[in-house]
């Protein structure tokens, strides 16, 4: 008896902390939500960009396929998708130091990545969420080809894309607080991976050695996966590939981050007021 009710208990303590950490990444994803929605960046980076991109793209001579309208919205959607990560979820230290907010953060007894994770994770549902509403509309106007069939297959990838994008936010999060050039660095990655990732120039149009460097982003991964999607076919590499880059993005954020509490706690070289 006394055995079982030592493994109950471990069971409540455990799935009390994971119902702590939950409400945690909720609310600090809430709030970040409710910070951005008012920000003027949001409606110029989902609305008014992908408007452009997609009147420049979808405007051409003669008819254009399907199939070539469903490619041209979903790699509109990523190269998008990536230009709000930079600023928006890459940016959530940034603002946490400008706000003086960081110091509480990190001095707390809540583990600061759960916080920085959930405002990660919020900027990435708000950016999306709203670019698919723009994607959508699009649709509704132009016709793209989908198979029912894939609907499963692609709400799997738009779940995958989300996670991607968010713990990409994560590991720049902290690149961009290390370093006193934040505004070149993100001028300096946000067009050379709209190139490379293969979305807004196909990889075949590219030098051998360049059209290789893709394969290291997992935007890349990601359009593979949910073009096949959209015609109902599982491409089980492209979500391989994709869930490993995360996980390697993933990783490196909480390497950076590790660090950027050191140079708080001990060193005192990053700006807490």
């Amino acid at each position: 008896m006394t055995l079982t009710q030592d493994a109950i208990q471990v069971r409540s303590q455990r799935a009390e902390a994971a119902g702590r950490t939950l409400r945690i990444v909720a609310e600090s994803a809430r709030l970040q939500i409710l910070v951005l929605r008012t920000n003027p960046m949001v409606p110029l980076q989902t609305i008014a960009q992908p408007a452009v991109f997609l009147t420049v793209f979808l405007t051409e001579e003669g008819p254009a396929q399907p199939v070539r309208r469903t490619a041209t919205v979903v790699a509109i959607l990523l190269s998008c998708l990536w230009g709000s990560t930079l600023w928006a979820a890459g940016g959530t230290l940034r603002h946490e130091v400008a706000f003086g907010t960081l110091a509480r953060n990190l001095t707390s007894t809540t583990d600061p990545r759960l916080v920085v994770g959930g405002k990660c994770i919020g900027s990435t549902g708000l950016v999306l969420g709203i670019l698919l509403a723009v994607s959508a509309v699009t649709v509704a106007i132009t016709g793209i080809s989908f198979r029912l069939s894939g609907a499963p297959l692609f709400v799997l990838g738009l779940v995958l894309v989300a996670a991607s994008a968010a713990t990409m936010g994560f590991m720049l999060c902290s690149v961009f607080v290390l370093t006193r050039y934040a505004l070149q660095i993100t001028a300096a990655l946000m067009y050379p991976v709209y190139i490379l990732s293969g979305l807004l120039i196909p990889t075949t149009f590219m030098p051998g050695p360049l059209a290789w460097v893709s394969r290291l982003i997992s935007l890349y991964w990601a359009n593979q996966f949910l073009d096949q999607a959209a015609s109902g076919v599982f491409g089980l590499r492209d979500m391989v590939f994709l869930i490993l880059l995360t996980a390697v993005y993933f990783w490196a954020g909480c390497v950076l981050f590790s660090r950027v509490v050191h140079l708080a706690r001990e060193k005192g070289t990053v700006a807490l007021d």
